[in-house]
């Protein structure tokens, strides 16, 4: 028996048309799972885009916005003793730092 690696095999018309089917059908198959992963990947990117051009926001009420305010007023008022206490050479005296240190250390 000689093998003849040149020669095809021939297929029954039959078989042809089966195999032919099923590599269609295979076809068919990837086109839409293709489709499929196209159109996820275009609506993540979408849903991406969407979170990422929101905006949250708070409304505050006239009591938190006064409060914020007196806040900020407290807070310039420190700012001020501090720098004038640095000025007048006050702010680092010998008291005032071991009470630093000793908050710093949880001792007070």
């Amino acid at each position: 028996m000689e093998l003849n690696s040149n020669k095809k095999a021939e297929l029954p018309a039959s078989r042809f048309a089966d195999i032919q089917r099923a590599s269609e059908t295979r076809n068919a198959e990837l086109r839409e799972t293709v489709e499929r992963v196209q159109n996820a990947s275009t609506e993540q990117r979408e849903h991406a885009e969407a979170i990422s051009n929101r905006s949250d926001s708070i409304d505050l009420s006239d009591a938190a916005r006064e409060l914020i305010k007196e806040d900020d007023n407290a807070r310039e008022s420190r700012i001020d003793e501090l720098r004038k206490a640095a000025n007048d050479g006050t702010l680092f005296d010998r008291d005032r730092l071991e009470r630093a240190a000793a908050r710093l250390l949880g001792e007070s």
